[in-house]
C-alpha cells in the first residue's frame, strides 16, 4: 500500500512574476518550482507552509487562499500538493534546498526547467494573466 503525503507551495507573485526556486538535491534536482515543502504531523497547511518558508527562504508570510492542488506519482508513493497565495514579508534568501531564486515572468516560465507538479498551476496563471491584460 503506498502512501500518500501532502506538500504545501507558495505561489508569490509580484505583477506578471512568480516567485521560482532550483532544487540543489533529489530527483527534482535543477528544476525549478513554488518553494514549499511537506506537512508534518500535526501542522495545518498553512503553519507548515509558513515554517518551510522561515526554514527554506528565511522570510515570514502571509498564507491566503488555496489556488489549486495536484497529485504526482513519486518515487516513496503519492504527493498531493497544494499550491497557496502567499505574501512575504522581507525579501527572500536562497537557502539550503535551493541553488537558485528568481522572479519569473509568467510568460516566460516555459522556458525553466520546471517540476511537473508545477506545471498546471504555472499554466493557469499565465492565462488568467492574459485575459487580464
Amino acid at each position: 500500500m503506498s502512501r500518500t503525503i501532502e506538500v504545501v507551495a507558495a505561489v508569490v507573485r509580484r505583477g506578471r512574476t512568480v516567485l521560482l526556486a532550483r532544487r540543489r538535491e533529489g530527483s527534482l534536482r535543477g528544476h525549478w518550482e513554488f518553494p514549499g515543502g511537506k506537512v508534518e504531523a500535526g501542522e495545518t497547511h498553512p503553519e507548515a507552509l509558513e515554517r518551510e518558508l522561515r526554514e527554506e527562504l528565511s522570510v515570514a508570510a502571509r498564507v491566503g487562499a488555496l489556488l489549486g492542488e495536484s497529485t504526482h506519482q513519486g518515487t516513496n508513493g503519492s504527493i498531493r500538493l497544494f499550491f497557496y497565495a502567499c505574501e512575504l514579508l522581507a525579501e527572500p534568501q536562497q537557502g539550503y534546498c535551493h541553488d537558485g531564486l528568481e522572479w519569473v515572468a509568467l510568460d516566460a516560465w516555459k522556458s525553466y526547467r520546471v517540476a511537473p507538479a508545477d506545471i498546471g498551476i504555472l499554466q493557469r496563471l499565465m492565462d488568467e494573466s492574459t485575459e487580464l491584460a
